[in-house]
């Protein structure tokens, strides 16, 4: 008989806050649109399980998770994690994952959230229509940013903000391509000497570390020593979006029944 499970996967964080809003929020939205599976949770970050840990607060890593599973005789194994690109730690996770294949009748995983271009323009409509801003304001989005060759994500993202009719929507990264400079030449080339004033939002799935200390301290500072007026800084992880989660849930679905199909549809067949 089949058993099956849904595994997500998450970097981690440590701030309950945004814990909260974006992984707790995604699993009980997991839990409702799959009841026929059960749903575990997993975390890649092994300084934040320490930390975590040292709280009171256990979190397993995938491979343990998997043994685990393996165990208590699960058969069929759908895994999603919440990174934004297919970068180091995605294919690090994929080949992980991609070892257990004799373990389970079947194993598999669904992409990440930067995958199609489909994926970009429902990412651009989520986040043009989220939060109003004046004529006189500016949106920029921070990642993380990475050496692997995934960071050209970010670069793309920002060009279908500009394809999607959104010039007034800028993508920059903490640790790759592109860095603050960039951005700025960016605004300063759309907008000439009338700089905007700027909302700082962050493009990573939970609004943690990095958002709180680079993009919420060191940027905001940055850009104000540039002349510009930052208006605000809204601390809001991706994980929060509803659109957002539904773009991974997809994914997921799509992995586990091998066909594409939308969340909308996936509703009508579980009402």
């Amino acid at each position: 008989m089949k058993k099956q499970a849904i595994l997500l996967i998450h970097f981690g964080t440590t701030h309950d806050d945004t814990r909260e809003k974006t992984i707790d929020v995604f699993r009980k939205k997991v839990e409702s649109l799959f009841p026929d599976c059960d749903i575990f949770e997993a975390f890649t970050s092994r300084m934040i399980i320490k930390r975590l840990k040292a709280r009171g607060i256990y979190r397993k890593n995938p491979l343990e998770l998997l043994e685990e599973l393996k165990e208590q005789g699960y058969t069929h194994i759908y895994v999603q994690s919440s990174h934004l690109l297919h970068g180091i730690e995605y294919e690090n996770l994929r080949e992980e994952i991609t070892s257990y294949s004799s373990s389970f009748e079947k194993i598999v995983m669904g992409e990440a959230l930067l995958h199609s271009v489909e994926d970009y323009k429902k990412i651009v409509s989520a986040l043009t229509s989220r939060q109003p801003q004046s004529p006189k304001e500016a949106v920029v989005y921070i990642g993380h940013g990475t050496e692997h060759a995934a960071n050209a994500s970010y670069p793309m993202m920002y060009y279908v903000f500009v394809q999607e009719g959104h010039p007034e929507y800028f993508v920059g990264t903490v640790e790759g391509y592109p860095d603050i400079s960039e951005v700025i030449k960016d605004i300063r080339r759309e907008y000439g000497e009338e700089l905007p004033a700027l909302i700082l939002k962050p493009f990573m799935f939970v609004a943690g570390e990095h958002a709180k200390n680079d993009i919420a301290v060191d940027w905001k500072e940055k850009f104000e020593e540039s002349g510009f007026c930052v208006s605000k800084v809204v601390l809001e992880g991706l994980g929060e979006i509803p659109e957002i989660q539904d773009i991974f849930i997809e994914h997921l679905e799509k992995a586990r029944t091998e066909e594409n199909i939308s969340i909308a549809e996936y509703k009508k067949k579980l009402s």
